[in-house]
């Protein structure tokens, strides 16, 4: 999941009341990023995304980027 793409997500804000108030954060799995700032940090460009539902719930993006 990509925090950028979806900010008022209620799914993303569920998950982040998970993480924040769970015993085991491991339990809800990995926090969600913002892949083209991650990316770009990293050195790479983003050069195309695809926005998707994984399990038809929780959304979810692919990228292809290049050094």
């Amino acid at each position: 999941m990509t925090v950028a793409d979806v900010p008022d997500s209620r799914f993303l804000k569920g998950y982040e009341w998970a993480y924040r108030h769970h015993i085991s954060a491991t339990a809800v799995g990995c926090r969600p990023v913002d892949l083209n700032a991650t990316f770009s940090v990293a050195g790479f460009a983003v050069e195309h995304g695809e926005r998707s539902l994984g399990a038809g719930v929780w959304p979810v993006r692919a990228v292809v980027a290049r050094v």
